[in-house]
């Protein structure tokens, strides 16, 4: 069961961090499109930060 749920979690993580990565893409562009709205470029970062902690959990979990 361990090792099946550990491949489930990596799966999902792998999802999140596509959805993620295309969330980055299109807030990329709105930052472009307004370069003055400093919303965007917070949600950027945020939406960054967030990929890095995806990608540490994931690197536990294939290292567990």
């Amino acid at each position: 069961g361990a090792v099946m749920a550990r491949g489930y979690d990596k799966l999902y993580m792998d999802i999140t961090l596509e959805f993620l990565g295309n969330m980055v893409v299109e807030k990329k562009k709105q930052v472009e499109c307004e370069p003055d709205e400093p919303m965007w470029k917070e949600e950027l970062t945020q939406l960054e930060r967030t990929i890095g902690l995806v990608e540490m959990e994931k690197e536990s979990i294939e290292n567990g």
